[in-house]
């Protein structure tokens, strides 16, 4: 449905970008520099070497979804958006074009935070409350229960945007 909204010139823009690519190497050196390639001391570099540019595909695809989830709010003039799955990167873009065309964004906790992705999960969140360009968060945040509340609110995210809904499922 938010392909609909999105345009040729759009693709090429997300997916020729160089600031993309720019900031990808930026982004793979500073994590070089900060020890995140070794695991209990073993470099884990030569085993991501060869797939260091595959989230070359999906950085542009989940720009051009921001650009079709921005387009889209502003045409069907919408009150708020619910997004099912805001932690995942499809999420996170969808919440980022509605929050910057002014619309108001209810983010549900999409699945039990007790997995490999958790610190990168909560991570993600302290940062884009440091950084305010980054507009990713929803407005508001149902979550499956006051624990899960608990951790999120401890990386940062405002109580007031945190309340337990319960789970979807």
């Amino acid at each position: 449905v938010l392909e609909s909204y999105g345009s040729f010139w759009a693709i090429l823009k997300t997916y020729c970008s160089s600031k993309i690519t720019r900031d990808w190497k930026r982004f793979w050196n500073r994590a070089d520099v900060d020890g995140q390639f070794q695991w209990f001391g073993v470099s884990l570099k030569p085993l991501l070497w060869d797939i260091r540019f595959g989230n070359m595909r999906e950085i542009p695809k989940n720009r051009y979804s921001e650009i079709c989830s921005r387009e889209a709010t502003r045409a069907l003039n919408l009150d708020a958006l619910v997004i099912p799955v805001y932690e995942l990167l499809e999420g996170r873009a969808i919440t980022a074009g509605a929050r910057r065309s002014g619309l108001s964004t209810i983010g549900i906790q999409h699945g039990v935070h007790y997995s490999l992705q958790e610190p990168r999960l909560y991570s993600g969140f302290w940062i884009h409350n440091q950084d305010p360009r980054v507009d990713m968060m929803p407005d508001v945040i149902g979550l499956e229960s006051s624990g899960i509340r608990n951790r999120f609110v401890s990386c940062g995210v405002p109580q007031k945007r945190v309340h337990v809904t319960g789970s979807l499922r």
